[in-house]
């Protein structure tokens, strides 16, 4: 048995899931494909300020924090520090994605910024899982 190699199976990334938060539709729960969990994940873990939560203090991003300090173009030392505080997050709590890149801007007409992140699921290939392997992002707006 000490010789024998366990194999190892990755779920599909197709295969559906419960979505979060759990909602009620038609006959049962709603149920979404595993990109969908990950991008509602990035989005609560984008909309959540760092250090809010006493539990889990370094879950959040500082995304918020661009907000209140203007973005301008030449501004970006700031956005690769949050970038990296993000990936940090990303890496510990949503450990299946790769984060690829982040941007900030003001949306003038709500007055808001919109940070839109760019990320990739780990181990996803073309081959095997199809469009799934391309990068996909999540926008919020703060």
């Amino acid at each position: 048995m000490g010789d024998m190699a366990l194999s190892v199976s990755r779920g599909a990334y197709a295969k559906r899931n419960l979505a979060w938060p759990v909602s009620w539709v038609g006959g049962g729960l709603r149920q979404v494909t595993l990109a969908e969990r990950y991008d509602a994940a990035m989005r609560h873990l984008l909309s959540t300020p760092l250090n809010s939560l006493w539990y889990a203090p370094d879950y959040g991003s500082a995304v918020y924090l661009l907000r209140t300090q203007g973005i301008t173009k030449g501004q970006t030392g700031r956005l690769a520090k949050t970038l990296a505080l993000l990936r940090g997050a990303a890496s510990k709590y949503i450990p299946d994605i790769q984060l690829v890149d982040l941007t900030a801007e003001m949306h003038e007409d709500e007055q808001k910024l919109r940070v839109t992140c760019v990320w990739v699921i780990r181990e996803a290939s073309t081959l095997m899982h199809g469009e799934l392997a391309n990068q996909q992002s999540t926008t919020v707006l703060l």
